[in-house]
């Protein structure tokens, strides 16, 4: 929602967040707030750097109005390393040169592989941003460690092919992680709330698996972390999204009760698939999980999270557009919810339904401008012609679907 030249909060996470603080929520946690913005997971990302993306009065105002009812707000930071589409920047950078590919869309470049001090520079700019976020008033920070964005792609041996200390064995892999969150403690202090999120495993071939998850979910509860949210999957591989053993709920609570030694009395916050009160409150009093964590209810519609909290609806209903296909079908999901949360920062109406409105703004604000060309953006060359090519396949696509 922020604006690409400016990448600050506005008038819409102002009024989105307070929203949703209304809810009855005892925790939010912010969407990705980039360390960088040359590598963003998306132009309309939120970026704390440096003075030229950092108004410190619009991060407090954002950071008031996300607690106008009481509860914390955490701010989730994070680097999208090769998980940039080139409408941000053409050449991202990861642990290695290894391309991501999401479904059909040619929408990242292939990554450059980071130098050791460059390596040492995301360290510092982790540091930044938290010890910023925390000047601004919010509650704590969330290191996002997860679906495949930086610090993911370091820990997976797919993606990371690196023959130095931060990769080839599994505890080089995980020193990044290390160096980030021990850096990060250092500067904020003892007393502010750090979170990290890390996958189960990434369900790739060669990639990072439940055995190496529980490792570093050990090495956090060394490293003084006060909250580890388990989640799972990449871009290229939507776990979160589509269900790993058919519809169920909890997609990732098999994984949990097997760590749930290994967390140490480390607070355990699960996401993922929640849909209803009696599943929730289950994972609770079993001790399976000690928070529950919500993510696309909110942006379908903050009143039934109220309404679900105080008793008044059993099952969160949701709403999936139809797509014929499979490979676009979880990029048409998110964005619908992103044009949700749009609406919820506009006061605008609500959509019930998908509506030929919103598949027109998913194929070209959301899949154009978010992936492919950004106008507000100068980095690298326009993508004029395969927004073009694409918009003509959208709409044979459209003429299928009505």
């Amino acid at each position: 929602m922020a604006d690409p030249v400016t990448a600050m909060p506005n008038e819409y996470h102002f009024n989105a967040y307070n929203s949703w603080s209304q809810t009855g929520a005892g925790l939010l946690i912010t969407g990705n707030v980039m360390i960088d913005g040359r590598y963003r997971e998306a132009p309309s990302n939120v970026v704390v750097e440096d003075s030229k993306y950092c108004d410190i009065e619009l991060l407090k105002q954002w950071a008031e109005s996300a607690t106008t009812a009481g509860n914390q707000c955490w701010v989730q930071i994070s680097h999208s390393g090769r998980q940039c589409p080139i409408s941000v920047n053409r050449t991202p950078v990861g642990p290695s040169e290894v391309q991501a590919v999401k479904q059909a869309l040619p929408v990242f470049g292939k990554p450059r592989a980071l130098t050791v001090d460059q390596i040492r520079d995301i360290v510092d700019r982790f540091v930044y941003t938290a010890l910023t976020v925390k000047e601004c008033g919010f509650d704590g920070i969330q290191i996002h460690s997860a679906h495949g964005y930086l610090l993911s792609q370091f820990l997976s041996a797919y993606t990371n092919k690196r023959c130095d200390d931060y990769g080839g064995c599994a505890d080089n892999r995980r020193r990044l992680l290390e160096e980030v969150v021990t850096a990060v403690r250092a500067a904020v202090g003892d007393d502010y709330p750090i979170g990290v999120k890390i996958n189960s495993a990434d369900f790739q071939k060669g990639g990072f698996t439940e055995e190496e998850s529980a490792d570093v979910i050990h090495m956090l509860t060394q490293l003084n972390v006060d909250l580890i949210e388990i989640s799972g999957g990449n871009y290229e591989n939507v776990v979160f999204v589509d269900t790993i053993s058919g519809p169920r709920e909890a997609y990732f609570i098999d994984f949990v009760d097997k760590i749930r030694e290994l967390s140490n009395n480390v607070p355990i916050l699960l996401t993922g698939g929640f849909r209803t009160a009696k599943i929730m409150n289950e994972s609770i009093q079993n001790g399976s999980v000690d928070l529950i964590g919500i993510a696309r209810p909110f942006a379908s519609n903050p009143e039934n999270i109220r309404k679900l909290i105080d008793g008044e609806l059993d099952v969160l209903p949701e709403i999936r557009p139809y797509m014929p296909i499979r490979s676009f079908s979880s990029s048409v999901n998110t964005l619908w919810h992103v044009r949700n949360i749009h609406r919820i920062g506009g006061n605008l109406e609500l959509e019930e339904k998908v509506t030929m409105g919103s598949y027109l703004w998913i194929f070209t604000i959301g899949m154009i401008f978010c992936y492919i060309w950004n106008p507000r953006l100068a980095n690298g060359k326009t993508n004029v012609t395969l927004s073009l090519v694409f918009m003509a396949f959208i709409y044979f696509i459209l003429n299928i679907i009505f």
